[in-house]
């Protein structure tokens, strides 16, 4: 407050104003995102602990890990639709859910429906996790989504003859794709502080795309 005082007498009060409307955008943003989690019907869903079927959107590449020496598979989904013998909700809620086996084909855009029970999620972002036990094959994305995983296609063949990590490590920082992703190279990134690499190139490459593909 005594720095923006400051600033205000020196004539500043326009780059004060700004950062005063930037700061309050993002905690309006990360107060009702919390409110949101904090009061999502899927909290209510998991304490029932019913059957929940669930109309889901892939939002981020599946990956698949090893687990009691099996394979098994989470992806984060946005959850669309939750069906139980006693409630049909329409929602747009962020989760991750969980297979114990391996499940191919899950990738960005691809919508899935989903059979399993619902937990209380341990991040602030995310209200629940899902524990899948039966789900039907992924049907087509939107367009955009398929052009995207056209061009991801291109890249993960383009760099099939190379070793494990180079293989899996390219299309995760070229276009997000994460599915070749190790869980060394995973640990050695989070550690680096650099999973935002990733992470970000996806929606970088989504957005070069539609505008190109726009033109």
């Amino acid at each position: 407050v005594l720095v923006a005082g400051v600033l205000w007498q020196r004539g500043r009060a326009v780059p004060v104003l700004l950062a005063a409307v930037c700061v309050a955008a993002v905690a309006a943003s990360c107060a009702w995102r919390l409110a949101t989690v904090e009061h999502s019907p899927l909290l209510d869903l998991a304490q029932s602990r019913r059957t929940v079927t669930l109309d889901v959107q892939v939002s981020r590449d599946a990956r698949t890990f090893e687990r009691r020496g099996a394979e098994s598979t989470l992806v984060e989904v946005i959850v669309r639709r939750a069906v139980t013998s006693r409630v049909d909700i329409r929602l747009r809620e962020r989760a991750t859910a969980f297979f114990d086996r391996r499940v191919d084909g899950l990738v960005v855009g691809r919508h899935v429906v989903l059979q399993g029970r619902v937990s209380p999620s341990d991040t602030s972002d995310e209200s629940v996790t899902i524990s899948v036990d039966r789900h039907a094959p992924s049907a087509g994305a939107a367009w955009w989504w398929d052009a995207s995983e056209h061009v991801r296609a291109g890249v993960r063949r383009s760099v099939a003859p190379l070793g494990d990590e180079p293989r899996g490590l390219v299309p995760a920082l070229v276009d997000g794709d994460e599915s070749g992703i190790t869980d060394g190279i995973d640990e050695d990134f989070r550690r680096s502080g650099l999973t935002h690499l990733m992470a970000v190139s996806g929606t970088n490459l989504t957005i070069v795309l539609a505008v190109t593909m726009a033109a």
